[in-house]
C-alpha cells in the first residue's frame, strides 16, 4: 500500500469516527444533571402510556428521569407551572379551553399550537410541535344510518334532521353542552335544533354504549375519532371547518430545555412518531390488558427511536463506547 492510499484511509476513518462521536454526543444532556427529569401524568392509561414513552427514550438518551403520577388534568397543569413536573403530555385543544379559558374556537391546528405556545412562553412552559395524533370534537353517527340516508357532512346531517326526521336525537356530554365550541356553536353554525327533546346529556364513556343501543342515532363527543370505529360508527365530516383543532403535544418547563438543549430533539422524534393510528393501535391493547411499559418499550424500537438493547433498570443507563458498532475497514 502506497503511503498516499494509507493516508487517505487514516483521514477517511478519523472522519468518520467524530462524525460518530458528534452524533453521539449530541443526543447526551450537554451538563451532567442535578436532579432527575420529572415526567408528569395523569392517571389514565393513553397518560401511564405517553410518560412510560417519554421515560424509557430519554434514559436511552442518557438522562435521569423520575415519573409522577396520579395527577388530574388541572392539576398536573398546576404542576407543570409550579415546576413540580419538568414534561407533560395533553392536547393543545384542551390547554387553550379549559386551563386558559379561551371560549372562541381555533379550527387550524397549527394556528393553534403557535398561538399556545405564545402565550405559554411567559409562563415557563415550551411546547414542542404536536404529533399528527388529535383529540377533535366532532359528530359521531351510526354507519348504517349515514350509508342508507346519504349523510357524510355535518350539513347534510342538519337538513335531514329539519327536513325528514324532526325526532333524531344526539347524545352530548355536559361540557360540550354549554361551551360555545360545542353544542350552542354547532347549532348555531349548522342550523340544528338543539331543543331539550332532542338532546341527550350523558357521561362521555357512557356514549358509545348509548349509539349502540339506539338511545340516540347520533353523539356529539370531546374524541368523535377515538369513538368511531369506521365500521358501525363514523365521523362526519366538519366541512365549515367549526369545532375546535386540539392534538397531543408535549411541554417542557423551559429552564430545563435550556438547561438541557438535547431533550428537544429526541422529543420532538417521539411527538411526530405518535400518529392516530399508533395511539389507537396501542390503546386497543392496553384495554385488552397490555401493561403500557411492554407496550412503549416495542413501539419504541419498531419506530427505531431507541437501540435494541434493553433499558437499564437504573435511571441513567450505561454509555456505551460510540466505536462499539464500528466495522474495521479492509
Amino acid at each position: 500500500m502506497t503511503l498516499r492510499r494509507w493516508m487517505g484511509k487514516t483521514a477517511g476513518l478519523t472522519l468518520l469516527l467524530i462524525a460518530i462521536i458528534l452524533a453521539a454526543a449530541s443526543c447526551r444532556p450537554s451538563s451532567p444533571q442535578t436532579s432527575p427529569l420529572a415526567i408528569g401524568h395523569q392517571d389514565t392509561p393513553e397518560q401511564r402510556l405517553l410518560a412510560e414513552l417519554t421515560a424509557l427514550l430519554l434514559e436511552d438518551k442518557g438522562f435521569k428521569v423520575t415519573l409522577k403520577g396520579g395527577f388530574e388534568g388541572p392539576t398536573l397543569r398546576k404542576a407543570l407551572l409550579a415546576g413540580t413536573v419538568d414534561i407533560a403530555w395533553d392536547y393543545t385543544g384542551v390547554v387553550w379551553r379549559e386551563y386558559l379559558g379561551h371560549d372562541v374556537p381555533i379550527t387550524n391546528a397549527e394556528e393553534l399550537y403557535e398561538r399556545l405556545r405564545a402565550e405559554d412562553l411567559p409562563a415557563g412552559i415550551t411546547w414542542l410541535p404536536p404529533a399528527p395524533c388529535q383529540r377533535r370534537a366532532g359528530v359521531v353517527i351510526r354507519a348504517d344510518l349515514a350509508q342508507s340516508k346519504g349523510l357524510g357532512t355535518l350539513d347534510t346531517f342538519a337538513t335531514y334532521a329539519r327536513s325528514k326526521d324532526a325526532s333524531l336525537s344526539l347524545c352530548t356530554t355536559e361540557s360540550l353542552a354549554y361551551f360555545a365550541g360545542g353544542l350552542r356553536g354547532f347549532a348555531a353554525v349548522y342550523g340544528w335544533d338543539p331543543s331539550p327533546g332532542r338532546v341527550r346529556i350523558l357521561p362521555e364513556e357512557e356514549i358509545a354504549s348509548a349509539l349502540e343501543k339506539g338511545l340516540c342515532q347520533a353523539a356529539l363527543a370531546p374524541d368523535a375519532y377515538a369513538l368511531a370505529d369506521g365500521h358501525r360508527t363514523v365521523v362526519l365530516e366538519d366541512n365549515r371547518a367549526f369545532f375546535h383543532a386540539s392534538n397531543l403535544a408535549v411541554a417542557v418547563r423551559t429552564a430545563r430545555l435550556t438547561a438541557y438543549p438535547a431533550l428537544e430533539r429526541p422529543l420532538s422524534d417521539l411527538s411526530q412518531a405518535l400518529t392516530q393510528e399508533a395511539m389507537s393501535s396501542m390503546q386497543s391493547e392496553m384495554a385488552r390488558g397490555a401493561k403500557p411499559r411492554t407496550l412503549a418499550r416495542r413501539f419504541l424500537r419498531e419506530a427505531g427511536l431507541v437501540g435494541r438493547p434493553k433499558v437499564p433498570p437504573t435511571p441513567t443507563p450505561t454509555r456505551t463506547s460510540p466505536y462499539a458498532t464500528l466495522t474495521p475497514l479492509p
